[in-house]
């Protein structure tokens, strides 16, 4: 009986160790996609579902902009069968590393600002100039999905669709016509793809600080707006936010475009874009009562 016994435990540890061993077999035979910065990580998982790995290499609570890439995460992006980033132009840092990768590893998020019919040599040059904010746009992130489906022979389907807007243009219906500051200049797609006012900003859209005379501009035109909301980034600091709604006395509000909280298993781009529309919804809503 001990015999028995002892030949059954033995069956059943390697049965185990088979089963693990295939089943890891299985998630490491999957293509691996590595992505500068979270929302893109977002958009790629989105768009690959279970048919890739999806990993993203910016720390939290990092700006992409001026972000160093580590030798752990160079090897990453050197193992990985398809790279996303967003342009040389934005991430600089990373520009040198990517330059160093095949041309067919690699995506470029600005080369998508304009559909593919309209690129060539002299628009790519037109969208290093534009907004490098690019997730922000649905159209843009359905054109970024578009291209990772078709490297990985995966039918063509849209991230957002014409039921995902809706369902935020009905929550974001009652402060279109509300004007509001953001910490930096990074929500023109947000802003354009969903009707609302042009917010005012307190920095660049490379994050980077303005001058005296330039913030004392931006109060007077507040106040000329009648501003109700402050958001503030939490990868920016909120020093400078704080003191501009201090002295417009105006409510303040974390607002998290880098989707530093969700977990990236647990979030679609859907819900990405949902969650940046409930957080400007919230913050006006402070300021009403």
């Amino acid at each position: 009986m001990l015999y028995y016994n002892i030949t059954f435990k033995l069956y059943f540890s390697l049965l185990l160790f088979v089963i693990s061993t295939l089943s890891w077999a299985g998630e490491s035979a999957k293509p691996l996609v590595m992505t500068t910065t979270k929302p893109l990580a977002i958009i790629a998982k989105s768009a690959l579902m279970d048919n890739a790995g999806v990993e993203f290499i910016l720390p939290s609570g990092h700006s992409p902009h001026n972000a160093v890439i580590t030798v752990s995460a160079l090897k990453k992006i050197n193992s990985a069968d398809l790279v996303l980033w967003i342009g040389p132009d934005f991430e600089v840092r990373a520009a040198k590393h990517m330059r160093l990768l095949p041309e067919e590893k690699v995506l470029t998020g600005m080369d998508y600002i304009f559909p593919e019919s309209t690129q060539g040599e002299q628009s790519k040059e037109l969208n290093y100039a534009k907004d490098p904010h690019i997730w922000l746009s649905p159209s843009i992130a359905n054109r970024i999905a578009g291209k990772l489906q078709q490297a990985f022979n995966l039918p063509q389907q849209p991230i957002f669709t014409q039921q995902h807007q809706a369902k935020i243009e009905e929550l974001l219906d009652g402060i279109k016509a509300q004007s509001f500051i953001t910490h930096h200049d990074s929500v023109s797609y947000f802003v354009d793809a969903f009707n609302l006012q042009p917010p005012l900003t307190i920095r660049n859209k490379m994050g980077e600080r303005r001058g005296i005379k330039t913030q004392l501009n931006l109060r007077e035109q507040a106040r000329q707006r009648n501003a109700r909301c402050v958001f503030a980034e939490p990868q920016q600091g909120y020093k400078d936010a704080l003191r501009i709604a201090q002295d417009l006395q105006l409510p303040i509000a974390e607002f998290d475009i880098q989707a530093l909280e969700q977990p990236l298993s647990e979030i679609s781009y859907a819900d990405y874009m949902y969650d940046i529309a409930l957080q400007l919804n919230t913050c006006f809503q402070k300021s009403a009562s």
